[in-house]
């Protein structure tokens, strides 16, 4: 039961979902059950594989006023890809909307307002998102004897220039100066 002046974590009965509802979210008390599809039963479907069981969050008149936290625990063998091959989906039919999801530690987390059906999907296509903001990534090795490798990532297309120095602060080596495509390079 979700209790309007309580925060409240209700797992599912394998302890892989949980939904962390934050305190004031409902303005009533709120009974809520956690079904999950059988272990064996395959949902892939549409070309899409679903890695998870199929989770059904049942609350009667359930309106969040804040969002609430859905956390999946995923099997460490799961993580061998990218995190970002990896998606929380809510399920209608065949129908599924694909949630901003992120891994928070060893959990897949997304923000959700509202009960329904919900699974982790993975992606063995999906395209790494572009960086954010610049960076500079490792340099290695350090220090450095024939070569070295240097990654850095640009939100967007833009000129680039990696000069080296020495410890005078003297120009040795102007490794590139060119425009560069946004990604990690």
């Amino acid at each position: 039961v979700i209790i309007p002046e309580l925060e409240r974590t209700i797992s599912s009965h394998d302890n892989i979902m949980q939904i962390y509802v934050p305190q004031n979210s409902v303005q009533h008390e709120t009974p809520v059950i956690i079904t999950g599809s059988d272990i064996n039963e395959n949902l892939s479907k549409n070309n899409v594989e679903i890695i998870s069981r199929e989770y059904t969050i049942i609350a009667n008149s359930m309106e969040l006023l804040k969002p609430a936290l859905l956390r999946f625990s995923l099997a460490e063998n799961v993580f061998i890809q990218p995190e970002w091959k990896y998606n929380i989906i809510k399920m209608n039919n065949n129908d599924f909307v694909e949630l901003e999801s992120k891994f928070v530690g060893d959990l897949l987390v997304a923000s959700i307002l509202t009960p329904g059906n919900y699974a982790v999907k993975y992606n063995p296509d999906a395209i790494e998102p572009l960086p954010e903001n610049f960076e500079l990534g490792n340099i290695y090795p350090n220090p450095y004897n024939t070569s070295t490798t240097i990654e850095f990532a640009i939100p967007i297309e833009d000129r680039v220039t990696i000069d080296i120095y020495n410890l005078r602060g003297q120009q040795v080596l102007n490794l590139i100066d060119e425009n560069i495509f946004a990604g990690y390079h």
